[in-house]
């Protein structure tokens, strides 16, 4: 497609310090995962055509941009929180297209621990987002 620019869709995770707040401490308090958006990187295109999936023990749930909405207190999109295991290997798969055509896709595995709030973040464009988080994993 000429004249047409592919962008990586570039997924980061990071997982709050038990530090940074009481939800994160505590035995029984259960982990959780939520999606969001850095809105910013999507431009004018918006990130109308973003689905996503999570996989955790052979379950899959699939959301869509519509599931991303912003709150008083989170202006940038983001998904409700999902309890997710203490352990084991959590898949998170985006992808971004334009009309029928896939214009930037990325996954990560994360490790579960126990008692862990999980935020993985989509943004759309290049680079390592690890040089723009402090705390990333």
């Amino acid at each position: 497609r000429s004249g047409t620019r592919q962008w990586p869709l570039v997924v980061a995770a990071y997982m709050a310090l038990a530090l940074t707040t009481s939800a994160c401490t505590g035995a029984g308090g259960g982990s959780t995962l939520a999606l969001g958006l850095a809105a910013h990187s999507f431009g004018s295109e918006g990130f109308g055509g973003l689905s996503a999936e999570i996989e955790e023990d052979g379950r899959v749930r699939q959301l869509t941009s519509a599931d991303f909405r912003r709150t008083e207190s989170n202006r940038s999109p983001h998904t409700r929180a999902f309890e997710v295991g203490e352990r084991g290997l959590l898949q998170v798969r985006g992808v971004l297209a334009e009309g029928n055509d896939t214009v930037a896709q990325g996954e990560i595995t994360i490790e579960l621990r126990p008692n862990s709030r999980w935020n993985v973040d989509f943004e759309r464009g290049g680079g390592d987002p690890m040089l723009k988080c402090f705390g990333c994993l």
